[in-house]
């Protein structure tokens, strides 16, 4: 508008009718009945009046439809966004998630090279890995080697120290100093021949490649165990509960070493005259040996880590070598079967083994409440 009030320039909604009373700023009036929104500047350089305005009812309707599409849009966008930025990480990631459960689903003894099919990006992570594998398996292989050549080693040794040391017995007098001496030596050999006598059995066990399987019954394989360790279980007394008819499919060789390494510890660590319970039944799919005994029993502690190798429940007494349980836990996982190992309520140990059901009928038989003979 000029200095006058005339209308220089406008828009071609409005009449020639000035809107506002030229009041420089922003403002709200009344005009022709509506509300209007009004934005006033006078331009001293050109002395002339710039007057824009806006029905309030235009300005809510333009508010409205800024704010539909403020909500709207991103309502649609967003989880559409983020569905096709899912899907591009899973379809980037699945190669990655399809080697990470190849590497969960391998037996801690598999030391295979891994052979998978994987994006480029991944092959020199596959390879570093089949490089570590592949050290891992020539040290295990060097220390296995190790362990069986100095077992080896030591038995003729030792064959010789017990010669000797039965040769001096006849020769010494009733001394009892030296026949003090002599019981030591006695017993140094025999703790050491039995340390070798594990270390050649679990070099053997982890040399199993295939295990020679069929069926068995278990009642003639506790009892063969029994006898392969009289005298020692003579001081026991022996509740048996085996069915004559219940039967498992094993390597008949390793599963009778592992009954009578569970059997020559229950006597081990029971005191004389205690009980020591042998049962065994079917359960489902399953066959289920335990051998539970009355003696110092072990804590959670002692259980969890039973099956190490070279864990002994107490270091000073130098009773074994720690072997014993770790070369039952493999030869049974080796049958795809479980060691369970639980402390009994009122004191003692119970040992479980389970192991694929092979057949059984009903009929049960106890024998040999007594005590062993």
């Amino acid at each position: 508008m000029g200095e006058a009030g005339e209308a220089l320039v406008l828009s071609d909604n409005i009449g020639l009718k000035p809107i506002t009373h030229f009041v420089q700023g922003y403002h709200q009036t009344m005009f022709e009945g509506q509300l209007w929104h009004v934005l006033s500047f006078f331009s001293v350089k050109n002395n002339v009046w710039i007057v824009t305005a806006q029905r309030d009812d235009v300005r809510q309707e333009l508010v409205s439809q800024i704010m539909h599409n403020a909500v709207i849009v991103p309502l649609i966008v967003v989880p559409l966004t983020l569905l096709i930025v899912s899907l591009l990480f899973y379809l980037l990631f699945r190669p990655l998630k399809t080697f990470e459960r190849e590497l969960i689903s391998r037996a801690p003894n598999d030391l295979t090279p891994l052979t998978m099919s994987l994006p480029k990006e991944l092959v020199p992570v596959r390879r570093a890995l089949n490089l570590y594998i592949n050290s891992i398996a020539r040290f295990i292989a060097r220390e296995r080697r190790f362990s069986a050549d100095a077992a080896h080693e030591l038995k003729t040794p030792l064959s010789v120290i017990k010669l000797h040391q039965h040769g001096l017995e006849s020769l010494i007098d009733d001394d009892p100093q030296q026949k003090f001496h002599l019981a030591a030596i006695d017993a140094g050999v025999e703790q050491m021949s039995h340390t070798v006598e594990q270390l050649l059995v679990l070099a053997r066990v982890d040399s199993i490649n295939e295990l020679n399987v069929s069926s068995h019954g278990i009642l003639p394989m506790i009892e063969d165990a029994l006898n392969q360790l009289m005298p020692q279980i003579t001081d026991y007394e022996w509740n048996i509960d085996i069915a004559s008819d219940l039967t498992v499919k094993c390597d008949r060789f390793y599963l009778l070493l592992v009954l009578k390494n569970i059997i020559e510890n229950a006597c081990k660590y029971s005191p004389k005259e205690s009980e020591i319970s042998v049962s065994a039944c079917a359960v489902d799919d399953q066959i289920c040996i335990c051998i539970a005994d009355k003696g110092q029993g072990m804590t959670q502690q002692q259980i969890a880590s039973a099956t190490e190798r070279f864990y002994r429940v107490n270091e000073n007494e130098g009773i074994g070598a720690g072997l014993g349980l770790s070369i039952c836990h493999h030869i049974i996982e080796l049958h795809q079967g479980r060691l369970v190992l639980a402390a009994r309520e009122h004191g003692g140990l119970s040992v479980t083994i389970f192991l694929p059901c092979d057949q059984h009928k009903s009929n049960r038989e106890t024998i040999g409440a007594g005590r062993a003979a």
